[in-house]
C-alpha cells in the first residue's frame, strides 16, 4: 500500500505575499511530498485516496505540468485511441471526454458555488475520484499532477503519455492564464509572476521536480514521454510515434489527417476544445464569474473584439484561446482591417518578448542549475 502523503503548511510570509498579488478567491496552500509541490491545501483531504485509487489496464492519461500542450496532446491522444472518429469528437466536449482528476479537490465549495455555479456545460469536471469506479471503460484522465503524487501503480497498470516544455514559455502562459482567470486573479506584472514561478510559488511547482519525475521515467514501457517543441516542429513524426505506443496502426494518408486537424486554425476553432462559454455567447453576456472582469464571452470567439473591446486583456485572451496549441498560423483584423498576427506571441521560443536581458541570464541560470543532476534537456527551436 502506498505510503500517505507528508504535507507541510506554506509559511506565513509567503502566504501574506500571494495575497498581494493574487486577488482571486484566498485559498491557503500547502506543500505536498518530499518535493513539496506547491497545491491548494484543500487537496490535503484526497491526496492518499488518489495515491490508493483503483485503476485499469486500459486507462489513458495525459499528464503535464500545466500550459505544456495538455489541450493539445488530449485531442491527439483521444483520436488515436478512438479510431480517429471525428464525428464523436464533435459531439462531446474534451472536458466530457477526459477526467481531470484533481480539478475538483482544489476548491472549496464555496469557490464552485462563487465562481462556477452557472457553468452548467463545466460541471463534468467537478466529478470526485471515488466515483470512478463506475466509469466506463476505457478512461481518459487529465491531469497536472506530479508522478510522486499520482496513483502508486500507475505506471505498472495504464499507459501514460508526459508532456513537458521549456519552463520560460510555460511561465509566459501561465502568467496570462493567472491573470485572466478570476480563481487566481494575478495582479502584477510578469516580472512579478516571474519571481513566484522561480520560487516554486505557483500552482503545482516546483517546476523542475515535476518534469523530472517523469523524465526518470521515461523508459518504462508504458511512459510516453514528448516535448511541446517537438510537437510544434514536426508534429507528423511526434503523431506517429504515439499512433506506435497504444500500438495503434494507421495509413499515412490517415494521420495526415489527423495532424491537419491538430493545426492551429482547425483547434481554435473546434467547438469540442474550446466550450462554449471561451467561444461564444448568444447575446454577448458577460462570464465574469468565472473571468477576470472585463473579458466578454462574445470577444474570446472573435480575435477582431479581442483588439477592440478587451484592450486590457488582449494578451491574455490571446493565450487562451491559443489553448497551449503553437502553430502561428492564424491572423486577424484590426479595424483598419490590416493583417496582423494575433497569436504570434504563442509560438515556442515567444518568451524572448517578456524577459529582459536580466531575467533572461537569470533564467538560463536558473534552467542549468536545475539540470545539473539529469541528462534532461529542452529541444532548441
Amino acid at each position: 500500500m502506498a505510503e500517505n502523503v507528508k504535507v507541510l503548511d506554506v509559511e506565513a510570509d509567503v502566504e501574506k505575499k500571494l495575497a498581494t498579488h493574487f486577488g482571486g478567491p484566498k485559498r491557503a496552500y500547502a506543500y505536498f511530498g518530499e518535493d513539496k509541490y506547491f497545491i491548494p491545501k484543500t487537496y490535503k483531504n484526497h491526496a492518499d485516496g488518489i495515491r490508493r485509487m483503483p485503476l485499469r489496464e486500459d486507462d489513458i492519461w495525459v499528464a503535464t505540468f500545466p500550459r505544456s500542450g495538455t489541450t493539445w496532446t488530449q485531442e491527439m491522444v483521444w483520436l488515436i485511441n478512438n479510431k480517429l472518429n471525428y464525428e464523436k469528437a464533435a459531439d462531446s466536449r474534451l472536458m466530457q471526454r477526459y477526467i481531470f482528476l484533481e480539478f475538483r479537490s482544489f476548491l472549496t465549495q464555496e469557490i464552485i458555488d462563487e465562481l462556477y455555479s452557472n457553468q452548467a456545460e463545466s460541471h463534468s469536471v467537478f466529478v470526485d475520484y471515488k466515483s470512478l469506479v463506475n466509469a466506463a471503460s476505457p478512461r481518459f484522465f487529465k491531469t497536472h499532477l506530479p508522478m510522486p503524487l499520482l496513483p502508486a501503480q500507475l505506471l505498472d497498470t495504464a499507459r501514460v503519455v508526459y508532456v513537458a516544455r521549456d519552463p520560460r514559455d510555460v511561465a509566459v502562459s501561465y502568467y496570462h492564464h493567472n491573470k485572466l482567470f478570476k480563481v487566481f486573479g494575478f495582479t502584477g506584472d510578469f516580472k512579478d509572476y516571474w519571481e513566484f514561478f522561480k520560487n516554486n510559488q505557483v500552482e503545482h511547482a516546483p517546476f523542475f521536480a515535476h518534469v523530472k519525475g517523469a523524465w526518470a521515467q521515461r523508459n518504462h514501457p508504458n511512459m510516453l514521454f514528448l516535448f511541446y517543441e517537438e510537437m510544434y516542429k514536426d508534429l507528423p513524426s511526434v503523431v506517429r510515434r504515439v499512433a506506435k505506443f497504444f500500438e495503434k496502426q494507421y495509413s499515412d494518408e490517415q494521420l495526415d489527417k489527423l495532424c491537419e486537424h491538430l493545426t492551429f486554425d482547425n483547434m481554435k476553432q473546434n467547438a469540442a476544445v474550446h466550450p462554449k462559454w471561451l467561444r461564444e455567447s448568444a447575446d454577448g453576456a458577460k462570464v465574469e464569474k468565472f473571468f477576470r472582469k472585463g473579458a466578454n464571452a462574445r470577444a474570446l470567439s472573435n480575435p477582431r473584439e479581442v483588439t477592440r473591446t478587451l484592450p486590457a486583456f488582449k494578451d491574455e485572451i490571446r493565450y487562451l484561446m491559443e489553448e497551449e496549441v503553437g502553430h502561428q498560423k492564424s491572423y486577424s483584423l484590426d479595424e483598419t482591417q490590416q493583417r496582423i498576427p494575433l497569436f504570434q506571441v504563442c509560438k515556442s521560443g515567444g518568451w524572448r518578448d517578456y524577459f529582459d536581458d536580466k531575467m533572461a541570464e537569470e533564467a538560463e541560470d536558473w534552467i542549468q542549475s536545475n539540470l545539473r543532476d539529469t541528462d534532461l534537456r529542452f529541444p532548441e527551436v
